[in-house]
């Protein structure tokens, strides 16, 4: 063998192994880090309600932060928080009520974000059923979502404001349905939020019984968070890296939302029940969604920012109401900490 053969031949081989190398390098790039389950239970079922969740789904930011987002519906926030305690959710969209209601029962629970820092729940009433005020509501029938909701839980805080109990009035659980029971007397008021009402008002109610009704608004009372993200303390220490990674990423979902509301609202329509055909209700209710998101806070900090002074204050008239035993701080139930890794 010539020795020029022998140069070709190794210079082939060369060539070929380099191929190799470069080969397996450019799969290793190419492949992707398998993602982590994180497991998120929602107040209810997929509704446009929550159309930057679906934004950053489907524009893949939770994927950006590793992320696979496994949704489930509970029946309420006191459900979605119970799923967390049961270890079948690592965080729950809750109410603020439940946590110091959890408390009580001596389960470490935390808030660390504010999803809709401005309260939207109300209660809607018949003014034909003698209905004016909220004390009016005494001996009255009043719809709530269920009885483990911050549809009820906002319906004592009105109640309490204005002199009443729970006891002074009869809740009847009647799942999302409030049109029916209202229209056909069964109830007289319900304990409904925004965007329930403009569907109400603008979707299932004659337009004699939506003219009829008056509304009262818990944030003109007690301007607590409608909806936060919360979890165990154990599961806020242990997995906060990946709760971190999944702010970022729902973050994302609310400045595009707020950005680009029209395309938020088309995103979220392939997702939520119900949503395909209504394109007027779905940009309405983002547009919902973002004026309960903008408080002094979130200007200033950025989305999720937990107002200590509002939560403080909400603890202080809870605990006078008579509806918890305990005093309790913000730093008993509540963190900025992971909203402060985000950055504004």
């Amino acid at each position: 063998m010539t020795k020029f053969r022998v140069v070709r031949i190794l210079s082939v081989t060369l060539l070929a192994v380099w191929a190799i190398v470069l080969l397996t390098f450019a799969e290793g790039l190419t492949q992707e880090k398998p993602l982590v389950t994180l497991r998120y239970a929602s107040w209810g079922p997929k509704l446009i309600d929550q159309a930057d969740f679906f934004v950053a789904d489907e524009l893949g930011y939770f994927r950006d932060e590793g992320l696979k987002v496994e949704w489930i519906t509970a029946q309420g926030s006191g459900d979605a928080l119970r799923h967390v305690i049961a270890g079948n959710a690592d965080l729950a969209a809750t109410d603020p009520v439940l946590i110091l209601f959890t408390l009580e029962k001596g389960v470490k629970v935390r808030a660390f974000y504010a999803i809709t820092p401005q309260n939207q729940f109300t209660i809607i009433a018949r003014r034909s059923k003698g209905i004016e005020t909220v004390r009016d509501l005494r001996g009255k029938r009043i719809a709530v979502t269920s009885m483990a909701s911050g549809s009820r839980y906002n319906v004592m805080t009105i109640l309490n404001v204005n002199g009443l109990k729970e006891s002074d009035v009869t809740l009847v659980a009647t799942g999302l349905n409030f049109g029916g029971p209202l229209e056909q007397g069964q109830v007289d008021a319900a304990g409904t939020w925004e965007i329930m009402n403009w569907d109400l008002m603008n979707r299932v109610l004659p337009k004699p019984i939506a003219t009829d009704l008056v509304v009262f608004k818990a944030g003109d009372y007690l301007n607590v968070p409608t909806n936060v993200f919360a979890s165990t303390e154990e599961v806020v220490t242990s997995k906060r890296d990946l709760l971190v990674h999944f702010l970022r990423a729902h973050r994302r979902g609310t400045i595009f939302m707020h950005a680009n509301p029209e395309r938020a609202a088309e995103i979220a329509a392939k997702h939520a029940v119900g949503a395909k055909d209504d394109k007027e209700r779905n940009l309405a209710v983002v547009k919902l969604r973002m004026w309960m998101q903008l408080d002094d806070g979130a200007k200033t900090r950025g989305f999720g920012w937990l107002s200590e002074g509002v939560l403080n204050e909400f603890a202080r008239r809870y605990q006078e109401w008579g509806l918890v035993k305990n005093r309790y701080m913000f730093s008993d139930f509540a963190t900025n900490d992971l909203v402060t890794a985000l950055g504004k």
